[in-house]
């Protein structure tokens, strides 16, 4: 707000005005309504929020997603009208070697909401394309196969053929 010479006569009102609307009480309530659960170790684990804004007066809400040991994944904003509420999702990218059934909490400074989600084991990341043969062969005869292996995850791994 821009003050002007011709408004000093006011600013005891203005600064009242600002001093009740800072009084005014607030709640916030948030709960986690869906998620993407389950997903693969790697995949993208999607958390829907609900909060509702039980005040008066707008907020600013700052939404953390954090795993079962208390570890930050990922933060979005939220803004809210004094009586409104909104959804919004939360998107995480799950660790590779992530294997697990646990619990996420979505926190705000005034609110949290937990559910329990799974994240499966990924695939080994082994790719496998047959790059010759001696076929055709006729019956009785050794088939030769080359085969070329492809180790596109983030470990090593052992893969039998």
């Amino acid at each position: 707000m821009l003050v002007s010479p011709a408004m000093a006569a006011s600013d005891t009102q203005i600064s009242s005005s600002i001093h009740q609307n800072d009084s005014t009480q607030s709640g916030i309530d948030i709960s986690i309504t869906d998620t993407s659960s389950p997903v693969t170790a790697g995949e993208d684990l999607s958390v829907e929020v609900t909060v509702s804004n039980n005040g008066d007066r707008w907020e600013w809400q700052l939404l953390r997603l954090y795993d079962g040991n208390g570890n930050y994944l990922a933060a979005d904003w939220m803004w809210l009208w004094g009586g409104e509420t909104k959804t919004q999702t939360i998107t995480w990218n799950t660790d590779t070697s992530a294997d697990t059934t646990e619990s996420i909490t979505v926190k705000t400074d005034d609110a949290s909401a937990t559910a329990p989600v799974t994240i499966k084991p990924g695939s080994a990341g082994i790719d496998l394309s047959i790059t010759e043969t001696n076929s055709p062969v006729r019956a009785g005869e050794d088939v030769s196969v080359e085969v070329t292996a492809s180790n596109n995850g983030a470990d090593g791994q052992w893969q039998y053929l």
